[in-house]
């Protein structure tokens, strides 16, 4: 079995090995080498991560240790360090916060058995806390603990470890030595005392002898008799000298054999010393090193054991990974602030993880973290706590700067541009309680969404009706406005970044995948369509006009008559020309009447005369048959080429490779009349728009023979006619992926380019025009657009409105329009579809950490939790119900926050006081008070405790003699934190102004204090108890009890937060006749006579 010298050494020496490998890691600075570009940097700022967590190990070391007996592994040891620092040597067992081995050290609790797959099943044997010395000593003591206090197999308070250590060792070899000295002197009296009887006897034998002799000779010589005695007494001398001779030989050997055992400095002194003396129980003072004195607390804050000694659920809260809510409920003094907190230290911890850790996530340094509380003392108080944690930078703030903040940014009432549009109304004549809660917001939301989706919509309309009727954005846009129709968002959350996506997919989608046809009306006048869901038939068809079928390919031109245009279908052909049959005669009218019935001209040609001006001929060689089409599109290149062959032939004399094709020329006689045979279609609208779209559809104003050729071949005739196409269309998928088969390219990219930015600018301006003033809107909305079906009454209905437009905005104003501004733009970015330099979304923090939720309303706490990086939601809140001392506040914590992160949130529950365990009296009286009060319970939970130190309840009027309370204040240790809390503030004031004298004369400060200054440990505050919620003293005096009614739900809970502050002391001062009397029985045992 261990005893405390075998653990203390051990662990000192775990302690010394672990702090020279933090100092090793935090001196090494890795050799970067030849490395490519920006590698240096990253590994660097990863070893400053790690860095900082073996900094933090050199102060605090590790906090707890547990001693377990496995069925697997038998004995082990592990420790567990607040730091993120890893200590691959397996002899040290240091567990890092977000393991496994961390959180089974974390919840260990004496006696617990557990099991695992590793171990088996296994028993917490001994569990071991440490604490690490600080201040001045931190340095000097950065091997050593300050203290260490056992539970287990051993009990034990141990205090400077080294010094105890040194004190056992030197001890047990004190003890030692006078073992072995004592033994030594016994080991010489008994060797003496024999050495004494044996010569005893043999005189006695030697005086038998003589006597023997002298009875034979009894006649000797009286002579004889003086020999003798002188003979004796030289001998007896003899053997005293010979005795101490030998003892003195045996005693100096024994020291020589001693020093050679001894090997520290000092020993050989002492055994020098102690053999000189020789004394059975030797006295000897050691001077041992300087003690170090344990350092008295700076300031008022929450001690860092908690964050190594979580129970099982404060661990898994703590500890629940960077993404989401986490909802901590619990009594006073539960450590809820405690649990945000580690959570806080838990998400730091990650940045320092190995970035090869699957957990490792470099977002949450502290200063990107933010902790909110409603007011000032509570930031003095977390900050102390933070130094603790090595949270340095973690910011915590009031929300009024939160407020002040976003507002400022987002310039919503004009003062950040120096126009002040608004005024503040600090107060209202009614208590808003609907005003601050999310069913009034979200309602609120709903209507200025609707009010900004109307506004859009109109703005869209108006636009299209001014708008130019050539320009392609006219159509875009008519196409953009028919989508928001439908698909505009209808929520304000996250409105703008909808509606930028909206804008962009449409946007998109009309410049990227559409087909868009431009019909010209005239040289200047253009008509776009986008197709195929918009049909140009009926604008093409508006007024009857010669239209044909027609491409680039050897194929006839075809004329058309659309079906509703049979009745007069001959105003749809060339006015010059006849109906004919396919052998050029003409048609008699009955024919013409069943193709009319048929709706079908198959048999029926237009026979329509040709213009011949441009007419060519050409003699056709295998080379000349390949380039003739490019000759006649270049006639002087042509015309040489022509001169070049003839030569050639007349030269060779050689026609038999030349067929000379005919044509019609203007060397013929100009009576000639040359005509062609064209086809005739009925067509319906599909086949129109089908044609259209496969760009073939033409005007065929006249007929224009560009090239007429007969040959022997494949094709019998070719013939290429002259028309014109009256429309363009632009296939915006072709342009982007930039077709080979498109004319003009280039020209048409810069067409399509302009038009986009046009619709983009038009749209940005409209919804600029729109939204440009959340303060605007929400006066509007709240005027003209809440109906009946208001969840608000209707006479703070009125009143709002009267405020507003009297340009007045309250508190309740101003955390509403922030909470809508922040709707308005979350998750747009810094480039919102906008044109404002303020209304963009603001900088998110990592984590965001809510201190006494209860007192902020539903509104601000909405607002604070959606300033978490939206990445991860890491959201903490703590709170107590039965500590709310506000109005309006937080009447529903689930309303708070969406459907979605309520439902996946971790939610957690402290039932036990853990601020008060050590006294059983105040333990009690504020847990029995919640009981019957809070919980409305019948009765009391449990009955008095026996020992009743730690409260003290007098009959005494404070309130009209504050002197009567001099002598409790002079009687308060100078090292405890004390506090006085007075009913009103004005009491209070009172009372540190009048006791202010007497008592700077036993050298005791006080103040009245609204916002605590908890850096001034040393001083008696005076104060009322809104002030303390949140806060731990170790004296709390109440002063006034009769003052609260306890039928009202903040008067209850304001007792019950000065019941619940005291750490050793509770002193309650009043008219106790006047006291409810469910408080009174709670108080009676405790009453002093």
């Amino acid at each position: 079995m261990l005893n405390e010298k075998e653990i203390v050494s051990t662990e000192l020496n775990v302690l010394d090995g672990t702090i020279t490998y933090a100092e090793d890691q935090i001196g090494y600075v890795p050799n970067v080498g030849n490395m490519n570009p920006g590698t240096q940097k990253n590994l660097i700022k990863i070893s400053n991560s790690q860095r900082a967590a073996y900094q933090e190990y050199l102060i605090h070391a590790y906090g707890k240790a547990i001693r377990i007996r496995s069925e697997i592994e038998g004995e082990k040891i592990f420790r567990l360090s607040q730091s993120a620092a890893i200590f691959t040597d397996d002899n040290y067992q240091i567990a890092t916060p977000n393991s496994f081995i961390g959180r089974l050290v974390s919840i260990a609790r004496v006696g617990e058995e557990r099991e695992s797959n590793a171990w088996g099943e296994y028993e917490i044997l001994d569990v071991w806390q440490f604490e690490r010395y600080r201040g001045t000593d931190v340095i000097t003591q950065r091997r050593n603990f300050s203290r260490m206090i056992g539970n287990g197999s051993l009990e034990f308070i141990l205090v400077n470890l080294k010094r105890w250590l040194n004190e056992k060792i030197t001890n047990q070899r004190e003890q030692d030595l006078q073992e072995k000295l004592a033994k030594l002197a016994q080991d010489v009296r008994q060797k003496n005392e024999q050495e004494q009887a044996e010569i005893i006897r043999q005189q006695k034998e030697e005086f038998r002898q003589k006597a023997e002799e002298q009875q034979k000779v009894v006649a000797r010589e009286a002579t004889y008799r003086d020999e003798k005695a002188k003979l004796e007494a030289e001998q007896q001398r003899r053997l005293a000298e010979e005795a101490r001779r030998k003892k003195e030989e045996e005693l100096l050997q024994a020291l020589e054999d001693l020093e050679a055992l001894e090997k520290e400095e000092g020993i050989s002194d002492i055994l020098i010393d102690t053999l000189k003396s020789f004394n059975d129980d030797p006295q000897e003072t050691i001077n041992l090193q300087h003690q170090p004195k344990l350092p008295e607390p700076q300031s008022i804050g929450l001690s860092t054991w908690f964050y190594v000694n979580l129970s099982e659920k404060q661990y898994d809260a703590t500890h629940f990974g960077s993404k989401g809510l986490v909802v901590v409920e619990g009594v006073a003094g539960s450590g809820k602030t405690s649990v945000a907190l580690g959570r806080t230290k838990s998400l730091l911890q990650l940045s320092q993880l190995p970035t090869t850790d699957e957990r490792y996530t470099p977002d949450f340094d502290a200063q990107a973290q933010v902790g909110v509380v409603r007011t000032g003392e509570l930031i003095q108080y977390l900050k102390d706590t933070c130094q603790e944690l090595e949270l340095h930078h973690f910011p915590v703030k009031e929300y009024s700067d939160i407020q002040l903040k976003l507002r400022h940014e987002w310039n919503l009432v004009g003062t950040k541009s120096g126009n002040k549009r608004f005024n503040y109304l600090p107060s209202l004549t009614y208590l808003p309680n609907i005003e601050t809660c999310m069913v009034w917001a979200s309602f609120v939301s709903i209507c200025m969404a609707e009010l900004i989706k109307t506004k859009i919509l109109s703005q869209l309309m108006l636009l299209n009706n001014t708008e130019s009727p050539t320009s392609l954005s006219l159509a875009v846009l008519k196409q953009i406005n028919h989508i928001f129709q439908s698909k505009i968002p209808h929520k304000l959350y996250g409105f703008l970044a909808n509606l930028s996506r909206l804008m962009n997919d449409t946007v998109d989608e009309c410049f990227d995948k559409r087909v868009w046809l431009g019909w010209k009306m005239s040289d200047d006048a253009i008509h776009w369509f986008c197709i195929p869901d918009e049909s140009p038939v009926s604008l093409i068809m508006a007024l009857p006009q010669p239209f044909c079928f027609a491409d680039s390919r050897r194929h006839a031109v075809t004329l058309v008559i659309p079906f509703f245009g049979l009745l007069n279908w001959q105003e749809w052909l060339p006015s010059k020309g006849s109906a004919v049959d396919q052998h050029g005669n003409p048609v008699s009218e009955s024919t013409i009447e069943m193709a009319i019935e048929d709706k079908n001209f198959s048999g029926i040609k237009w026979k329509c005369p040709i213009s011949n001006y441009n007419s060519e001929f050409e003699p056709i060689t295998g080379s000349g048959v390949k380039n003739s089409y490019e000759n006649i599109l270049q006639p002087q290149i042509y015309q040489r080429q022509l001169e070049i062959f003839i030569e050639t032939v007349i030269k060779n004399k050689d026609f038999s490779d030349i067929k000379w094709t005919f044509l019609m020329s203007d060397h013929f006689d100009s009576e000639f009349e040359s005509f062609t045979l064209l086809n005739i279609q009925c067509v319906d609208d599909k086949l129109l728009c089908n044609q259209l779209y496969q760009q073939r559809l033409a005007i065929f104003n006249e007929c224009k023979l560009v090239k007429f050729r007969r040959e022997t071949g494949q094709y019998e005739r070719e013939r290429f006619y002259s028309y014109k196409k009256p429309y363009q269309i632009i296939d915006m998928p072709a342009v982007i992926r930039g077709d080979k088969n498109i004319i003009d390219l280039p020209k048409i990219r810069t067409f399509r380019s302009e038009h986009r930015n046009n619709v983009r600018n038009r749209l940005v301006s409209i919804f600029s025009n729109t939204i440009n003033s959340p303060v605007g809107l929400y006066i509007e909305t709240v005027i003209n657009k809440i109906d009946n079906e208001s969840p608000i009454p209707s006479n703070d209905l009125k009143q709002i409105r009267k405020r507003l437009n009297d340009r007045l905005l309250a508190d309740v104003d101003i955390d509403l329009l922030l909470l809508l501004t922040m709707e308005l733009v979350y998750g747009a970015g810094k480039n919102p579809v906008i044109k404002d330099d303020y209304l963009i979304e603001p900088d998110y923090y990592a984590a965001v950490f809510i201190d006494e939720v209860q007192d902020f309303t539903e509104i601000q706490v909405r607002l604070m939790s959606m300033l978490a990086n939206p990445t991860y939601r890491a959201v903490t809140v703590v709170g107590d119900m039965g500590q709310r001392l506000h109005r309006p506040s937080v009447s529903s914590l689930s309303s708070c926050f969406t459907a979605e992160q309520w439902g996946n949130s971790h939610h957690i529950e402290l039932t036990e006081n853990i601020r008060q365990s050590r006294v059983d009296a105040l333990n009690w009286l504020s847990s029995n008070y919640r009981y019957s009060f809070i919980n409305n319970g019948d009765n009391f939970s449990t009955d008095p405790p026996d020992n009743k130190k730690g409260i003290q309840i007098h009959q005494l009027d404070v309130l009209v003699q504050p002197d009567q309370i001099l002598s409790f204040l002079l009687e308060i240790p100078q090292t405890w934190t004390a506090v006085v809390v007075w009913p009103n503030q004005e009491s209070a004031k009172f009372a540190a102004d009048f006791l202010g004298e007497e008592l700077a004369k036993g050298f005791i400060r006080t103040q009245f204090a609204d916002h605590l200054d908890l850096s001034k440990r040393f001083m008696i505050h005076q104060t009322t108890p809104q002030h303390i919620k949140g806060l731990e003293f170790d004296y709390l005096m109440m002063v006034g009890a009769e003052c609260y009614d306890l039928k009202d739900a903040i008067a209850i809970n304001e007792v019950y937060v000065c019941l619940s502050r005291p750490i050793q002391q509770l002193v309650i001062l009043g008219q106790l006749d006047q006291l409810d009397d469910r408080f009174l029985q709670l108080l009676k045992p405790f009453i002093q006579p």
